[in-house]
This record gives structure tokens, sequence and C-alpha cells, in this order.
């Protein structure tokens, strides 16, 4: 259980990373407004879908394997 609370704490503090990597690279660098846009909300929804995915594995009814620690 202490193993998959620190899975799910690194997890996050990568998503988190990767988010505020992008916000700042497209606030930072002039890059069009539809595409940083999309940019941003491409990370959310990528980071949502990899959250879900370690819970729902966190259950045993995702087929797909997420790494654990």
């Amino acid at each position: 259980m202490v193993g998959l609370l620190v899975t799910i704490l690194i997890y996050a503090l990568i998503f988190g990373l990767l988010y505020w990597l992008v916000t700042y690279i497209v606030a930072s660098v002039p890059i069009p407004d539809p595409f940083g846009k999309i940019m941003i909300i491409a990370v959310v929804v990528i980071g949502v879908i990899m959250i879900i995915l370690l819970l729902l594995n966190l259950t045993g009814h995702s087929g797909i394997e997420v790494p654990r620690l």
C-alpha cells in the first residue's frame, strides 16, 4: 500500500512538472494562439487519462498495465 502511495505521488509530481513546463514554454515562446492552447489541453488530457489508468490499475479493473514502483 505504501508503494502505491509513492507511485501515485511520483506520477502526480511528473504530471505537475510536465504541465508547468508546457505552460512555461507557451508563455515564454510566442506560439500562435490556437496551437498553444491545444498543447496545454493535450497535456491535461494525457495527464488525466494516465491518472485514471493508475487508479483503475489499483482496483484491478484495467486491462492496461501502468508501471508501479
